[in-house]
């Protein structure tokens, strides 16, 4: 699994496929590494079925992809795969897709017939078969996995290390069955208390359940149980930040949005609402918290720097929509269409007439660049700020459905951050030097913590190093500082992996120094 550009400062995830050599390998396809990063994208996948469409973010009108073949109504997006560039979704019958974005092409898994299906990294698919068996999905699998558990499996975990959890129910409790496919052996197991749907960490080291009492969890590592939560009312819904480091839990009837500290595992906040909540989520980078309103089709907007409610927005509640783009806007969606927001103001910065027919997906990939001239310096993607528009201008079917002709009312506000990729030629003379990388442990809010955690790793003989307030490195979101504990710059991903491996900790690798 590898970082989005955009998700660095905040997201720290595992990394790892021990069972992955067979995939797709990456050099037949245009170049994914440049020190400019990533290209932000928004993926729009009809939901009565069609062709797959990508565009350039945040300017919705540039189309610069279609796919080949049409896909099926889908009716979710599992996840993507970066290094296949690959999405996997799942169509109204719940048949598992997989979505080529470098050759354009659709493919049905209609056999064997599953259900409850899950991927948390694109590549691995898995279900329950009809006879109770596991069933593993992967592109270059001549056949596909299967596993028979003791239990009916209820519910499947995908690790982003690469095992699979499974729960099973028996009676009033609920058994955690762990292991690490395409292996069968077990590696471990948990029995709690009957559970409801459980919350995996986005770095994978937790999972939360709710129980009538409050919140119960285990480390996916080990499955150790940690200390619980007691709650005053009944868990709705649970999401945590993209590091793991707090927990936002909408309860009962309750205007509250309550927050736990995953190191405290105590109640940090309480986060007062207009009205009760009923399903919340989390900002892929960590910005910001959206909660549901119980009542019509509207929902609260967080910061999570300060614990703050920006406001209320409109907007019906979808499994893609509402959501936060890459630059903090809040795209919503009204009927028909889709609205773009200023994440601080709500103050509207644009609007997708018939948008809302789609299913939403933003990615940062760089798949859809042409080949470079030099490793070192690919060009812009077409479309792209700094590149002819004359490439997706031709024939695009998709230019008119925008609001108005004038674009600014349908792109997002001008006065949003401009791209960090300069075109080429006009970048600094360090886009030419030798690429490094970059492991990151931890974002955290709380400094004691990051050093704490700095000063139990050891990468090869050096510890990591934090980037706090005194480094030119230090985010800040909603006013709130972010402490990155990071480690390199390694002379390569090879050796970044190698040495971030021996910690026994999730990490996550990205292009550049620290």
């Amino acid at each position: 699994m590898r970082a989005t550009p955009f998700a660095l400062v905040f997201v720290l995830a595992a990394c790892g496929r021990s069972d992955r050599t067979d995939s797709p390998s990456v050099t037949n396809a245009p170049s994914a590494t440049s020190d400019r990063g990533p290209d932000q994208l928004v993926l729009r996948f009809s939901r009565t079925g069609g062709r797959v469409r990508a565009f350039a973010y945040p300017r919705l009108d540039s189309l610069i992809w279609s796919s080949s073949a049409s896909a099926p109504p889908l009716a979710r997006i599992l996840a993507f795969d970066e290094n296949a560039g690959a999405v996997a979704a799942v169509d109204g019958k719940d048949v598992p897709v997989r979505v080529d974005l470098r050759l354009g092409a659709i493919r049905r898994e209609v056999k064997p017939k599953l259900t409850r299906v899950a991927s948390t990294d694109g590549w691995a698919i898995y279900g329950i078969s009809s006879d109770g068996s596991i069933t593993r999905l992967t592109p270059s699998a001549t056949a596909p996995w299967t596993y028979k558990p003791v239990s009916l499996p209820r519910e499947l975990i995908p690790q982003p290390d690469g095992t699979l959890l499974i729960l099973s129910d028996k009676g009033a409790n609920t058994t955690i069955t762990q292991l690490h496919p395409p292996e069968t052996k077990i590696t471990g197991t948990a029995v709690l208390p009957r559970v409801q749907h459980a919350v995996r960490t986005p770095v994978g080291d937790r999972l939360y359940f709710a129980v009538d009492s409050g919140l119960i969890g285990v480390r996916s590592q080990d499955l150790v149980p940690v200390p619980s939560v007691r709650l005053e009312n009944p868990v709705r819904a649970v999401v945590t930040t993209p590091s793991g480091d707090r927990v936002y839990i909408a309860t009962g009837t309750s205007n509250e949005l309550i927050v736990v500290d995953r190191y405290s595992e105590n109640v940090e906040s309480r986060i007062a609402l207009p009205g009760p909540a009923t399903d919340v989520r989390m900002d892929p980078t960590g910005r910001y918290v959206l909660a549901r309103s119980a009542t019509g089709d509207s929902a609260w907007v967080v910061a999570v720097g300060t614990d703050r409610v920006m406001g209320a927005v409109q907007t019906e509640w979808r499994t893609d929509l509402p959501a936060v783009a890459p630059d903090g806007a809040i795209v919503l969606l009204r009927g028909k269409d889709v609205h773009l927001v200023d994440g601080e103001t709500l103050r509207p910065s644009g609007r997708v007439v018939g948008g809302g027919a789609d299913l939403w997906h933003f990615i940062s990939w760089n798949g859809f660049r042409p080949r470079p001239a030099t490793a070192d310096d690919p060009p812009p993607i077409a479309g792209a700020e700094g590149f002819p528009e004359d490439t997706v201008a031709a024939g695009n079917p998709f230019a008119g459905q925008l609001a108005g002709s004038d674009t600014s009312t349908a792109t997002p506000a001008v006065d949003r951050p401009p791209s960090p990729s300069p075109p080429p030629g006009q970048g600094d003379s360090a886009s030419s030097s030798a690429v490094e990388f970059t492991v990151q442990f931890a974002a955290l809010r709380d400094e004691g913590a990051a050093r704490d955690l700095a000063h139990k790793i050891r990468v090869g003989q050096a510890p990591p190093v934090i980037v706090a307030t005194t480094r030119v490195l230090t985010s800040v979101v909603s006013g709130s500082n972010i402490y990155r504990v990071i480690a390199g710059p390694f002379r390569s991903r090879e050796e970044a992996e190698s040495a971030s491996r021996e910690t026994g900790k999730a990490y996550w690798i990205y292009e550049g120094k620290p």
